[in-house]
């Protein structure tokens, strides 16, 4: 993932080695944190969202499927925000609070609008060479994917969530 330049400028001042590397570091845990924390919840609601538009017999079971898989990733999810807001603040204090903020608002937003792309993509793709059947089950699959946690934040953001394990 590219590195927003206004962060990377601040990160580059005048600060002694060890707090430059460190602001480094925080860096780009915070960037791997917001990106992940979007981009999880944008694969599984793309994807489902995709196979309900084809298959309104699959809304209530999609509906489930989301609402067991919010309960389960909300709480690590907005642990990756305040871990990302609390190294943020160290990041806004050096480059500018305004520079931060903009940047991290089009880092989440790309992060969001690329994921959602990728999968549209993908299924698309999926869709285009699968019979009738074959995209019925690919559906029903994946909804019971997101149902039983096998699209979960540990799952699909794996790196995200080992950072997440080394705060508390």
């Amino acid at each position: 993932m590219r590195i927003p330049a206004l962060l990377a400028l601040a990160l580059s001042l005048s600060l002694p080695a060890t707090a430059a590397d460190d602001l480094a570091q925080d860096r780009d845990t915070v960037i791997a944190l917001l990106a992940a924390s979007v981009a999880a919840r944008a694969l599984v609601s793309t994807a489902v969202d995709e196979c309900t538009a084809r298959y309104a017999d699959m809304v209530d079971p999609a509906l489930d499927a989301k609402m067991e898989w919010e309960v389960r990733n909300q709480p690590v999810e907005a642990k990756a925000r305040d871990i990302a807001n609390r190294l943020g603040s160290k990041i806004a204090a050096s480059s500018g609070f305004l520079a931060y903020e903009t940047q991290k608002k089009h880092l989440l937003a790309e992060s969001e609008t690329q994921t959602a792309a990728n999968v549209r993509q993908t299924m698309t793709k999926t869709f285009a060479s699968s019979t009738e059947p074959q995209r019925v089950a690919a559906c029903k699959d994946l909804v019971k994917s997101v149902h039983d946690g096998k699209m979960d934040f540990a799952i699909t953001q794996p790196n995200a969530f080992k950072i997440l394990q080394t705060f508390r």
